[in-house]
């Protein structure tokens, strides 16, 4: 089973690019947009791995 990384990102080209390389790797990647959807994607996904940008619409890299 493939590890799962979850990469949070407002700015798209820079999400494309990430989600790109990691996958390559071999990992199983999922992509949000904001703090709130990176938030329920945790919830509903539990990726082993969170890769997130600090400054993101709705919730910060911090508060989540």
């Amino acid at each position: 089973m493939a590890i799962k990384v979850l990469i949070a990102d407002d700015e798209e080209a820079i999400l494309g690019i990430m989600a790109n390389k990691v996958a390559a790797q071999g990992y199983a990647v999922t992509t949000a947009r904001d703090g709130q959807e990176a938030w329920n994607k945790i919830v509903s996904e539990n990726p082993d791995v969170i890769i997130l940008d600090i400054a993101m619409p709705k919730m910060d890299g911090w508060s989540l």
